[in-house]
C-alpha cells in the first residue's frame, strides 16, 4: 500500500517569528500606512487583522498547558 503524502510541503517554522511558541505579537512603531491598515482591520473585522496577517499558520504553539 502506497503512503499518501502532501502535495505541498509545509514551510519551515521560524522559532523567533511572530507568535511562535505562544509568544505575543509585538507591534512596535508603525508607519502611517501600517497604522491605517491596523485601524481598518479592527473596524472592519472586530479583531487585530494586522497582527493576524503577520503570524504564521505554520508555527509551534508551545507547551500544551491545559489540564489533562
Amino acid at each position: 500500500m502506497e503512503e499518501l503524502r502532501p502535495h505541498i510541503e509545509r514551510p519551515q517554522e521560524d522559532p523567533e517569528g511572530p507568535g511562535a511558541n505562544g509568544k505575543p505579537f509585538i507591534t512596535g512603531i508603525l508607519t502611517p500606512v501600517e497604522l491605517r491598515e491596523k485601524q481598518e482591520g479592527l473596524s472592519r473585522n472586530g479583531f487585530n487583522q494586522f497582527a493576524s496577517d503577520r503570524i504564521s499558520f505554520h508555527r509551534s504553539l508551545g507547551v500544551d498547558t491545559r489540564p489533562p
